[in-house]
């Protein structure tokens, strides 16, 4: 006797016989159906001997559900492709506003989550947008984005796909760049150039790795000035540690693009005990590049850039020994060097002051020829501007910079 419940559908088949029968019970299960809500129903079977003596003997068969792992929802792999990775913040992006069924007892942890299926599926691969729903609210928007970074890397069984180089350009633009110790660095990324417009474009993702150099916070990309999304984007970083990010930008309004030039700056902060005369290497990994269905139209040239680390634009060329002075970062924390170039062995005289003319700190000693690094007492001096005077042992020469302590 099949139980009533409501979305499913039961039915059975009898085959008598002597000396056994046997009946067979099929059903189809709503795709809403959530195992949280019911873990189980039963069955029950009625068997009926009309041999002698006749007799009737019930039994009640237990069914236990479970979730579908290629239907259900995994919170984080929005193009249901059983991986969650840089083709995820995509399929967001080109889902963005799609509404549908919100999903029962939903979160963001790694497993499998019923919901009824949407109206709506994707182009390149008919599944279905539910999957876009990270986290099952009903609507995809960037908040999705969290169940993304949330289960990044994570997989069921195995999926994801990568994406060779082809003919249009990616590159950093590293005109008037430099890189020295403590400085923070903005080099714009471009796709596309005065000679190469990328037409039909909605969305990119791409691996942005930095060699050479190990910062202590990874990378950041902003959008404000992109042809591809300026604003009302997708805009999604997961970093996989402090020289490499994994990087989406997409548009949310369904409608492609076309351009060229810059899609993004690259923010980073070249370490303070970066040695000057370092080769530091930018470089792309794994481009991918969409429409708006989804579809990969581009593949994708990406170029390496290489810049050398030097001396901050700072005091250079004075006179003496003294060939170039530095402080390192300036402005600074409770942490700031200086660092001196000398041509020779010398004796420096170092003084610290105020605005108020008072001398704050000094020092007296040789150094060798060189590059040699002055800790300046940082943690001992009050927020505020000083100034610094470097001079030789016989005051015959000296260097002047200013230096603020934050």
């Amino acid at each position: 006797m099949p139980p009533t419940m409501t979305g499913w559908t039961f039915s059975s088949t009898v085959t008598p016989g002597i000396p056994t029968a046997s009946t067979t019970i099929t059903w189809t299960t709503p795709s809403g159906m959530n195992p949280a809500t019911l873990p189980h129903f039963y069955i029950k079977v009625r068997a009926r001997d009309n041999g002698c003596p006749r007799a009737i003997a019930e039994y009640a068969v237990v069914v236990r559900t479970r979730q579908c792992n290629v239907d259900s929802v995994w919170p984080g792999d929005a193009n249901g492709d059983f991986t969650v990775n840089i083709y995820d913040p995509l399929h967001i992006a080109i889902a963005s506003g799609q509404t549908g069924a919100t999903r029962p007892g939903a979160n963001t942890t790694w497993t499998a989550q019923a919901c009824s299926n949407w109206t709506g599926v994707f182009t390149t691969n008919n599944v279905n947008m539910k999957h876009a729903d990270c986290n099952g609210d009903g609507t995809v928007n960037n908040t999705d984005l969290g169940a993304v970074t949330a289960n990044y890397n994570l997989s069921h069984p195995k999926g994801g796909s990568h994406k060779g180089t082809g003919s249009n350009d990616l590159y950093f633009d590293m005109t008037n760049v430099h890189l020295a110790p403590g400085k923070t660095v903005s080099i714009p990324v471009k796709f596309g150039s005065a000679t190469q417009t990328i037409s039909d474009v909605y969305g990119l993702g791409v691996r942005v790795m930095i060699n050479g150099i190990t910062p202590a916070a990874a990378p950041t990309l902003d959008n404000t000035t992109s042809w591809l999304a300026a604003s009302n984007a997708v805009n999604f970083s997961y970093p996989i540690n402090t020289t490499a990010v994994d990087w989406v930008l997409a548009r949310t309004d369904q409608q492609n693009t076309s351009g060229q030039g810059t899609i993004a700056t690259l923010n980073f902060t070249v370490p303070n005990n970066a040695i000057v005369g370092t080769d530091v290497t930018f470089s792309f990994d794994d481009a991918v590049i969409v429409d708006n269905r989804g579809i990969e139209n581009y593949d994708v040239n990406p170029i390496d850039a290489t810049a050398t680390i030097q001396f901050p634009e700072s005091v250079e060329g004075v006179a003496g020994s003294l060939e170039s002075v530095v402080i390192v970062p300036n402005p600074s924390g409770d942490v700031a060097n200086m660092h001196i170039v000398l041509t020779k062995r010398d004796v420096l005289n170092i003084s610290v002051t105020d605005i108020t003319g008072r001398a704050v700190w000094t020092t007296n000693n040789q150094y060798e020829a060189g590059t040699q690094r002055v800790e300046l007492p940082a943690s001992m001096m009050s927020s505020g501007v000083y100034t610094i005077r470097i001079a030789g042992e016989d005051n015959s020469y000296s260097s002047v910079l200013k230096w603020v302590k934050q």
